[in-house]
Formats: C-alpha cells, structure tokens, sequence
C-alpha cells in the first residue's frame, strides 16, 4: 500500500502562525508518473479565503508583508490580494482541502510544504475556527531540506536546477499553483 502524497503552498498576510490566509493551492502527485505543467495546473485546487471573515476573528496583517506584496507582480498580487466572487469561508475552504485529499487518499498520506510556515499557519487558521486541521502536525514533510539534502545543484534556501526540457516553463513566483508545481518538479526531476 503506498502512501499518498500532497503538496501545499499558502500565500498569506504575514510570516506570524496567526497571519491572514489569502490562499492555498494543494496538488496531489506521484514520484513515479510524469505529468506535465498543464497536468498538474488542471489537478491543482486552489482555494481563496474571505479575508474581512479573518479579520473578525483577530487574524493578523502584518505592515511590512503588505509592503512586499505591493512590489510583486500586477498579476500575482491581483489573484492572491484582490477580493472575488470566488473567495470562501474558511470553513468552505477547509473542506475543500478535505475533500480534495479524501478524493485521492483515505487513510495514508504526507503533505509537502516549503519549511513550516504553512503548516503552523494552516494549523492555527483551522483552531482558530474550530475545525479540525487539513492534517495531523506530524504528516508534513519539508521541500527545502528534501531538495538541499539530496539535489547537487541545490542552494541554501532549497531550491535546484531543472533539466533542460523544464527550462521553458515560466513559473510566476508567488502564485501558488506554480509555487507547487516548481517544488513537485524539482522533488521528482531536479539535479
């Protein structure tokens, strides 16, 4: 029986557990099939939040985070910062991921994220709310150290070259579909 394997991004308003969540993406992959960007972009959930809901709820907006977000791409900060029609409850969206990981996995599974951000901030949204976690504390795996650890060309912040068929792929950094699928394809094709 294998075990299942996810992988997170979230893009918030601060580096405090307690920051706003504006987003997440969450992809389930497999280190043994290939799937092209295209593929794993269809595969990919995202998942937008209602911010003024966690602003009630005493979520935190940090000064100098909004500051860098202002300084991203036009296209970036207009799908992580500018509210929608698509934009959910954190109980919506919660159930979302839920429901997109019971999609692939009943019992077995580990969730990717970059160092532990994510998952302390994911991890407080959720009790903050009163729901149940996206996953227990001890089911999360580290990108960074995964890539450092065992890609030759990595650097200290845990990222490696691709090879050369890669190279044509334009990843917006910061959109968190891309930021998740750059990590899935350094895990499974990096040098």
């Amino acid at each position: 029986m294998s075990i299942e394997q996810f992988i997170l991004d979230v893009e918030t308003l601060g580096t405090n557990d307690a920051s706003i969540v504006l987003s997440a993406a969450f992809l389930h992959f497999n280190t043994t099939e290939d799937e092209t960007y295209e593929q794993m972009v269809e595969k990919t959930l995202y998942v937008k939040f209602n911010v003024m809901e966690q602003k009630e709820k005493g979520r935190k907006v940090d000064k100098k985070t909004l500051e860098w977000w202002q300084k991203q791409p036009e296209y970036v900060r207009t799908l992580c910062l500018t509210p929608s029609k698509k934009d959910v409850t954190v109980a919506d969206g919660i159930k979302q991921i839920k429901d997109y990981i019971n999609k692939y996995s009943k019992k077995d599974f580990f969730v990717w994220a970059r160092g532990s951000l994510d998952q302390r901030v994911m991890e407080n949204l959720c009790q903050t709310f009163d729901l149940e976690p996206i996953a227990d504390y001890n089911m999360f795996m580290d990108v960074r150290t995964a890539i450092r650890i065992t890609k030759e060309t990595s650097n200290i912040r845990g990222y490696c070259d691709l090879p050369e068929q890669f190279k044509h792929i334009q990843f917006d950094k910061h959109n968190p579909i891309d930021d998740i699928i750059y990590d899935v394809f350094m895990l499974k094709y990096g040098l």
